[in-house]
């Protein structure tokens, strides 16, 4: 990222919008990362520039908030500058459309085309923001959004009519712009023992205190854990740097933490208000495909539907505004990178609201002399212990990029029968939109877009994922498995079984690739 390029990208989008709405509405926002609030500058200098209207945020925002905001502002599109977790050097554009989901073809194809016709910057007009806003062609978002968005949030809250909540917790912010809302949605909601780690409460940049501000690696939890011990405080919720995601690390019973995973996280959301929401129309959830497959046996206990679909919110977001056109009720979505939504007022992955409704879930349990932990292995004795486990291989720049490319050209050729002496059901491959069980010809499969997936389908409800990062120049590899949970059998014999397992799918896959991790 640098100035040149995102106002190529810009003056692409101007000119794209130019084609349906000569004076587009388009709101842009910030996180706090170096750089962003320039290029969000820049950004909306060339939209302005080109004659559309932009919403630009004074300060920086949380991306769940502005995906909220293109909505609820009647926007035509939405940019929000931020590399969300990506490392300190990262930076990117969000671009959503008047959905409130991020761009999916072909308007992506469309802006991609109109980027690269934008031949010369010196012909891409930028007048200064001063001037652009006596000209009324720059404002601020109605402030009236952000109230709107975190009503919402509070209206999702299960435990309407109790005034206070005792949840102790640490909260971190990672550095990011998520703190003050999340702080001031726990004080809204009557929390107690809200508990923010002040090293890393305020936004910066930098990321001082954290190696990789990815709460998804535990080393980034290290600063809110020493604070919890000192505290004595079971629960740990961190955002990550733009605010769309949460992590939640529990005290296990032997006193040392332990990480929830996203699929885990979205299970027991889900569950949840399932459990406790409306019935009036039939009710929907949604997941990624290489998230966990117990959703669906979730769903099916509440006499809900599971809706699955490719990786990304953008797909997510639209599964389940696909399902409210048909007349039913989108409960809530995740997938297993730790990102979540409920209902459809933000359109995209919100931590924020994931925060409060996590939170709510452990004060309810706690009064029931349960936790998060408890609940989940009740879970997993009504449902089947569902375990996911991924490896990933990194390789840098365009021969890396060909080296995996290659791979995943050696793994469609290969000819299965079994997977580490499990019984191959069927391979899907959504590249070839074919699906093969062996010993019969292809037959075709549009179930899904187009992707660069592999899903190899096994017997007891195992299964293999492979497919690129959408984000970063990675290979990924999921082996799911569903171990049986027998009457009587201890926790730690059902998942070591499972671990097990999935640990000799993810060997066979790894030498099939011919990469090392």
């Amino acid at each position: 990222m640098n100035r040149a390029f995102v106002r190529r990208v810009a003056a692409g989008i101007a000119v794209h919008l130019k084609q349906s709405a000569p004076s587009a509405r388009v709101i842009v926002g910030y996180d706090a990362r170096v750089g962003s609030r320039v290029f969000a500058e820049d950004i909306t200098r060339v939209l302005a520039g080109a004659g559309h209207l932009v919403l630009l945020y004074e300060t920086v925002v949380t991306t769940p908030e502005l995906a909220h905001a293109v909505v609820h502002q009647r926007a035509h599109s939405g940019l929000m500058v931020t590399a969300s977790h990506n490392p300190p050097q990262d930076n990117g554009v969000k671009v959503y459309d008047a959905t409130g989901a991020q761009i999916i073809a072909p308007t992506d194809e469309a802006i991609a085309q109109a980027i690269a016709g934008i031949q010369s910057l010196a012909h891409v007009v930028t007048p200064p923001l001063e001037a652009l806003r006596q000209d009324g062609l720059v404002a601020c978002p109605t402030p009236d959004a952000r109230e709107v968005w975190l009503l919402a949030a509070l209206d999702a809250v299960v435990a309407k009519a109790e005034p206070r909540r005792s949840c102790p917790l640490v909260y971190t912010a990672l550095h990011g712009v998520a703190g003050d809302t999340v702080a001031e949605l726990f004080q809204r909601a009557g929390f107690t023992g809200f508990h923010p780690v002040p090293t890393q409460q305020e936004p910066d940049g930098l990321f001082p205190t954290v190696e990789q501000p990815n709460p998804q690696e535990t080393e980034a939890l290290a600063v809110a854990m020493t604070q919890a011990n000192r505290q004595e405080v079971d629960l740990i919720l961190a955002n990550d740097p733009d605010g769309d995601r949460l992590a939640v690390a529990v005290r296990a019973p032997e006193g040392t933490w332990r990480a929830l995973t996203g699929d885990e996280v979205g299970i027991l959301l889900a569950d949840d208000l399932l459990r406790h929401g409306p019935t009036d129309l039939d009710r929907c959830v949604a997941s990624s495909l290489v998230s966990t497959s117990m959703l669906g046996a979730i769903a099916r206990a509440h006499g809900a539907e599971r809706l699955i679909t490719l990786t990304g919110f953008k797909w997510i977001a639209r599964a389940g505004l696909k399902a409210e056109r048909a007349g039913k009720r989108y409960v809530m979505g995740f997938e297993e990178a730790i990102g979540y939504n409920v209902g459809l007022w933000v359109r995209d992955k919100d931590g924020v609201t994931a925060a409060l409704l996590v939170a709510d879930l452990a004060s309810r349990l706690a009064a029931q002399g349960q936790t998060l932990l408890t609940r989940l292995e009740s879970l997993y004795r009504q449902h089947g212990y569902y375990l996911t486990t991924q490896r990933s291989f990194r390789r840098e720049g365009t021969t890396g990029q060909a080296e995996l490319e290659r791979a995943m050209d050696r793994l469609r050729e290969q000819t299965w029968t079994d997977l580490a002496g499990h019984t191959l059901l069927c391979t899907r491959d959504l590249k070839r939109r074919t699906r093969v069980t062996p010993g019969e010809a292809p037959v075709d499969d549009d179930s899904l877009p187009l992707a660069d997936v592999l899903e190899l389908q096994l017997e007891h409800s195992s299964r293999v994922l492979i497919r690129p990062s959408g984000t970063e120049p990675k290979l990924r590899v999921y082996a799911e498995v569903r171990q049986a949970w027998p009457e009587g059998a201890s926790p730690e014999a059902v998942k070591a079984d499972a671990q097990t397992t999935a640990m000799q799918l993810l060997e066979a896959v790894t030498a099939a690739l011919g990469l090392q991790a």
